[in-house]
């Protein structure tokens, strides 16, 4: 399952998979901040860049909590902005995550309740009226503090009240009440609660600003900790939304923090963990297994272009739609061009698009462009560190550098060569299926032509390798970015 696919609900272990090491991160911030009761909040921020894994990060960092016997909730900001005012939606998140407070810690007599209908949605009286400890905390003062702070808001929803001044009255007592029994809540435990808020740069604007005020103004009470993941970039583009363009977003933000994290970017992360990611997302897919020398290339690519857990997903999801074109036209390996392409294009496709022509007849000249535009550059670095990372990976895999650069003459001559003597191929063509599927005949569609009645390859002369392999980087990068052939091919192998 892709990380950020998760559903926290349906997670049986914390960190399981953990293909990029989050868990570790979330072991030392909780060992060095959430250990033991504070006499203080905390309001922890977690960035990173869209699709870096913030999600997976707070999803299963409040299963972990959970399974060290915290009181945690967590909130979905983006799912909830619809809602004028925070504080009403952390009481509700807060009443549903007693349920699962009392099913962890009381399985006993969760089961009861759930094999007897009518105790569905009580708790029993012994339990509201004695002394029972749970995970350290008494029973009963637990109960007794939800149900004032649920009554609290129910009060406040319930009041109908025209006059505006009346209505603020209403409105700080309500605050002051909810304050002093979410107080009395968080001091009953001998660990911090913790409340996470997750896609807060997502959300309505309005929502954002009144909640992280809120975090400074209300919730600023002893043993409670707040972990907000954001994007810094967005984030600061909402808060200038609200107060103007001079206003140095972030830089408000951090004034309700006391906390402040980032996630490492994918190009920080160990080439093996990435790789494990990208076989571990095919996975989810049926009946799409590539070689090692896929993956491995594939992990480079990822690092070089600093793609996102999001964007490798997204890469891949399109690999899959059109890998029978690739493998019938072509050779299944030849979807690592097509990876390389489209994450070019998902990085930036307005420059994909701009250089789409030189990436097609002459890649070279996106040298020549780079005087003029930078990313020209940037993108031709990324494709020799391609063509060097192929030529290395082993002598068939190499021949693939030949579809993404320009080739001479002399190389095309070499590969002729090469594949015509016979002890790099069998004079008796392969089936259709065994070719597609065994990396040494990677080469087959760039020279030859097809079959002849003998069932022996038949080659294209040199002119005719180089226009062939014009046509399949044509067809690779169309491919890549819609999932359809371009009108001109110049040779098309037959009979295979």
């Amino acid at each position: 399952m892709p990380e950020n696919s998760q559903n926290k609900d349906n997670i049986a272990k914390a960190f399981e998979p953990d293909y990029l090491n989050r868990k570790a991160l979330a072991v030392e911030w909780t060992d060095a901040l959430l250990s033991t009761k504070i006499n203080h909040h905390l309001v922890i921020s977690v960035s990173g860049d869209w699709g870096t894994g913030k999600t997976y990060l707070a999803k299963n960092w409040y299963k972990y909590l959970e399974e060290q016997g915290y009181f945690t909730c967590y909130i979905d900001a983006h799912k909830k902005d619809y809602a004028e005012d925070p504080l009403l939606v952390f009481v509700k998140e807060l009443n549903a995550n007693i349920n699962q407070y009392y099913k962890t810690n009381m399985g006993f007599w969760w089961k009861v309740r759930n094999k007897i209908p009518v105790l569905k949605n009580k708790v029993p009286k012994f339990l509201i009226h004695s002394s029972i400890f749970i995970a350290g905390v008494e029973v009963s003062s637990v109960i007794s503090a939800i149900r004032t702070i649920i009554q609290v808001a129910q009060k406040f929803l319930s009041s109908k009240i025209k006059d505006k001044i009346k209505y603020l009255e209403l409105y700080e007592k309500y605050i002051s009440d909810f304050r002093e029994a979410l107080v009395k809540f968080t001091c009953l435990f001998d660990k911090p609660v913790v409340i996470f808020i997750d896609e807060l740069d997502r959300s309505n604007p309005k929502f954002v600003i009144k909640l992280i005020e809120q975090l400074k103004h209300i919730f600023e009470i002893p043993n409670i900790a707040f972990i907000l993941t954001v994007n810094k970039k967005e984030l600061s583009n909402t808060i200038k939304g609200i107060y103007g363009s001079e206003m140095d977003g972030y830089a408000y933000y951090k004034k309700f923090t006391t906390h402040d994290f980032t996630l490492y970017p994918i190009e920080k992360i160990l080439p093996d963990n990435v790789k494990v990611f990208i076989e571990e997302t095919m996975k989810k897919y049926n009946d799409f297994k590539m070689s090692e020398e896929f993956t491995t290339i594939a992990a480079k690519i990822v690092q070089s272009l600093n793609l996102s857990l999001r964007d490798i997903e997204q890469v891949l999801d399109h690999l899959y739609y059109i890998k029978e074109k690739v493998t019938q036209e072509y050779h299944k390996e030849y979807l690592i061009i097509c990876f390389f392409y489209r994450a070019v294009y998902i990085k930036d496709y307005s420059v994909f698009i701009s250089m789409r022509e030189i990436l097609e007849d002459e890649p070279t000249k996106l040298m020549k462009r780079s005087e003029y535009d930078k990313s020209f550059s940037d993108i031709y670095d990324k494709l020799i560190y391609l063509y060097d990372q192929l030529k290395k990976n082993n002598p068939f895999y190499g021949l693939l550098a030949n579809i993404i650069h320009s080739i001479t003459e002399n190389e095309i001559r070499e590969m002729v060569e090469k594949y015509s003597a016979a002890h790099y191929l069998s004079v008796k063509f392969p089936d259709k299926i065994e070719y597609s599927f065994r990396i040494e005949y990677i080469g087959i569609p760039m020279i030859c032509k097809g079959i002849d009645n003998h069932n022996r390859p038949v080659f294209y002369n040199i002119n005719e390798v180089k226009q062939n392999i014009l046509s399949i980087r044509k067809n690779l990068i169309q491919l890549s970015m819609l999932g359809v052939k371009p009108k001109e091919i110049y040779f098309r192998r037959k009979d295979l």
